[in-house]
């Protein structure tokens, strides 16, 4: 649909071979759809890709590569952050 929007065409076909089975599917165009996708891809483009800020961690793996490549590297922590970790239930 991404596709559809910055290229201002109507509609798409996508091809898909399952085993030996080739199936094509045409995908009309949804401008509800499009305009938010335009939309986020300005908004990713102005607040991470320009000022070189990466998007949070969606997932664990997300937060375990990002662990991994930094390890060894020392950050100090914002009032905010501690007093958020103070916020936090003591594990038993």
């Amino acid at each position: 649909m991404f596709g559809l929007a910055i290229t201002g065409r109507e509609q798409a076909t996508i091809a898909a071979l399952i085993g030996d089975d080739l199936r094509c599917y045409i995908f009309e165009r949804d401008e509800e759809l499009c305009a938010e996708l335009i939309h986020k891809a300005f908004d990713f483009w102005n607040n991470h890709v320009i000022p070189k800020v990466p998007p949070p961690a969606q997932t664990k793996e997300d937060t375990s590569h990002m662990i991994k490549r930094f390890s060894g590297f020392t950050v100090e922590a914002t009032d905010g952050l501690l007093d958020s970790v103070a916020s936090l239930p003591a594990s038993k």
